[in-house]
């Protein structure tokens, strides 16, 4: 859940808190297991489809099922682990607006 309070400081008593603006993105990460034609799908799609990762797209709400604007987080998606044939990816999706 976004965080879209604004703290300020008073002279006096508790501080005052109000709303940033009516609309603020979060965050969603998680980690995916990926065998070698999936990793180079991923691949694929962060290169060409995303633009080097700096294009939104759409992806699947976990939670309600239906799509979500978002784009890359900070970081790219990162190999985590490796384990075998399987290619364990950490990703974080900044969700728009």
């Amino acid at each position: 859940m976004p965080d879209n309070r604004l703290r300020s400081q008073v002279d006096v008593g508790v501080p005052k808190v109000r709303r940033r603006g009516s609309l603020q993105p979060y965050f969603i990460s998680g980690r995916m297991t990926l065998d070698e034609d999936q990793r180079a799908d991923l691949l694929t799609f962060v290169s060409a489809t995303t633009g080097g990762g700096v294009l939104p797209f759409n992806f699947p709400d976990p939670f309600a099922g239906d799509d979500l604007l978002v784009q890359f987080g900070n970081e790219l998606p990162q190999i985590s682990d490796v384990r075998g044939l399987n290619y364990f990816y950490q990703i974080t999706l900044e969700v728009l607006p």
